[in-house]
């Protein structure tokens, strides 16, 4: 017991130490490194922060599959409502809270709008093709095939590997995408999704040149 005591107290005097160079000592980059604010912490220790309110769209209503998620419902509803006038957009999704989760979301949505849209004689389809940033320049982990990409892209016979095209960047600079040959990638491999963003900006993404490809 008194070896469990002070390992207990070991570990909490690493939390007070983590927690100080995070929030008091240095400059925080990336989402991996952020920490909550004292607001968030205060709402991680309330009721809701320990349970969950799974629900999904039926007949255009949100269903929820439990009882005693009153509060947790009118939050997210609230949120929904928020963030959908900040952004001008019609529907948000509030649930994800990682890149994975959230890109993951847009791909099955990609998929089912494929599908729905009855191109496929063979059935359920993935998506034949996905453009996006190569990993190693700076592109997302969640918008590759070893993140959340994996399930929702086809194989490419004649390689066996996910048919994944990177964006072609410039020979003097290789943070920075070739618009001319990205859009000439996209006329010709017609992928099915296209996905800007990085874990790293250096250089603007041209977007408006592929929406115009």
């Amino acid at each position: 017991m008194d070896n469990l005591s002070a390992r207990m107290r070991g570990l909490a005097a690493r939390v007070v130490r983590n927690n100080l160079s995070r929030q008091r000592e240095c400059i925080n980059l990336i989402p991996s490194e952020s920490t909550p604010s004292l607001l968030a912490k205060v709402c991680e220790i309330s009721d809701p922060a320990g349970r969950y309110a799974e629900h999904r769209r039926m007949r255009g209503e949100e269903i929820y599959f439990y009882q005693g998620i009153d509060f947790i419902r009118d939050v997210e509803a609230e949120l929904r409502e928020e963030l959908a006038r900040f952004f001008s957009a019609p529907r948000v999704e509030v649930r994800p809270i990682s890149g994975q989760m959230a890109n993951e979301v847009v791909f099955k949505a990609m998929v089912r709008h494929l599908n729905a849209a009855g191109e496929s004689d063979a059935g359920y389809r993935r998506m034949r093709g996905v453009m996006n940033n190569d990993l190693t320049l700076g592109g997302h982990l969640s918008s590759q095939p070893m993140g959340s990409l994996f399930n929702f892209v086809e194989h490419d016979p004649a390689t066996g590997k996910e048919r994944v095209i990177n964006f072609p960047v410039c020979e003097e600079n290789p943070y920075r995408i070739d618009a001319a040959r990205m859009a000439e990638l996209i006329r010709s491999e017609k992928p099915d999704l296209i996905v800007f963003g990085k874990s790293m900006f250096i250089c603007p993404e041209p977007v408006v040149e592929a929406v115009e490809a």
